[in-house]
């Protein structure tokens, strides 16, 4: 049997794609770009959104805390709201120090959405800006909670350090917060 011109473009294509299903030695010569790892990558965004939530946290807080002690009436509310603002603005500057060692982005001011409910609690009357106050403080405190909690199980050591740093001063404030709404209740307007 003759080969023909169909046979020998057959055996032409098998051979290319044997000499191409083998390994080329001379392609591992370390010129490869390398590619992040993928948990390193997911560290960093995990990172970075935490960076991001508990700093805008930590400014409402703190904004609230300072509005809530030149607004308040109540002594425990004011006292809760200078505290607020105090632990808080250290939370905040130990974040920038975190965010500033890791290389990651941090947030300089409050979101719109905060600012403008910021400004609709400085114009309310203070026997309901004390109770909206303590509502959102305790709603905020229990969300925070959650976030640090989350934090302090991270794979990234100086993430998990600072949420389990931080957290038992959360739930210390949580539980102020407990105690001031109990003044509120107690001695209605």
């Amino acid at each position: 049997m003759k080969p023909t011109r169909f046979h020998l473009l057959f055996m032409f294509i098998i051979a290319v794609s044997f000499q191409y299903c083998r390994p080329n030695p001379k392609a591992e010569s370390g010129t490869d770009t390398k590619i992040p790892d993928s948990a390193t990558l997911g560290n960093k965004i995990q990172g970075t959104m935490f960076i991001e939530q508990a700093a805008r946290g930590a400014m409402l807080e703190i904004e609230l805390g300072k509005l809530a002690n030149e607004k308040a009436d109540n002594p425990k509310v004011k006292d809760f709201g200078k505290l607020m603002a105090e632990e808080q603005g250290q939370i905040l500057t130990s974040l920038n120090e975190l965010s500033m060692i890791k290389g990651l982005t941090f947030p300089m001011s409050l979101s719109q959405h905060d600012k403008t409910q910021l400004e609709g609690m400085r114009k309310m009357e203070t026997k309901y800006f004390e109770k909206l106050y303590m509502k959102m403080t305790m709603q905020n405190s229990r969300k925070y909670i959650e976030l640090y909690q989350g934090t302090s199980r991270s794979p990234d050591a100086q993430i998990s350090d600072f949420g389990k740093k931080y957290l038992p001063i959360l739930e210390r404030q949580l539980q102020k917060a407990f105690e001031a709404q109990e003044t509120i209740r107690s001695h209605p307007k």
